[in-house]
């Protein structure tokens, strides 16, 4: 990420020390002060995925954070100033366990159409095309193809 625009004391692209203040269903509010002591509200969205944020983040603990961008805090709704992004995740820590191009075992979750949810592990989810015997709680191999460390999206092909 590139070190860009720096607003309340903030500089977009940087890492800093949040204090989760409220967790809902797709986002995770935190507090940040900046280097004058000045409190600003941040959150981050959740966008697609399964991911359950109440076994993530715990309220009151402190997670690093890096600025993605900054808000005018009368015009959004929640009176944001930032949007920031956790520095790690479930996703992140799978792949350190488990590079890419290993073979890995996964439960077929769910399916939605002609895709099924895969679950590699607790909070770590992909989307793969639907198998043809398919059937929900079963354990299938699959070889990770890539991860989108900008996305936090493993991919991934399942070995028949």
């Amino acid at each position: 990420m590139e070190h860009g625009i720096v607003r309340y004391g903030f500089a977009q692209g940087s890492v800093y020390q949040a204090t989760v203040s409220k967790i809902e269903n797709d986002r995770v509010f935190f507090k940040i002060k900046n280097p004058l002591g000045e409190t600003f509200q941040a959150a981050y969205f959740v966008s697609g995925g399964k991911m359950n944020l109440h076994k993530v983040f715990k309220k009151g603990n402190l997670t690093e954070v890096a600025v993605v961008s900054h808000c005018n805090p009368s015009k959004t709704h929640y009176g944001l100033h930032l949007l920031v992004s956790p520095k790690v995740l479930p996703t992140d820590e799978y792949i350190d366990a488990h590079a890419v191009g290993s073979i890995v075992k996964a439960t077929i979750e769910s399916f939605q159409g002609s895709l099924m949810i895969l679950r590699l592990a607790d909070n770590v989810f992909c989307l793969v095309k639907r198998c043809k015997r398919a059937k929900t709680g079963k354990e299938i191999a699959c070889k990770i193809e890539r991860y989108n460390s900008n996305k936090r999206t493993i991919s991934v092909k399942v070995l028949q």
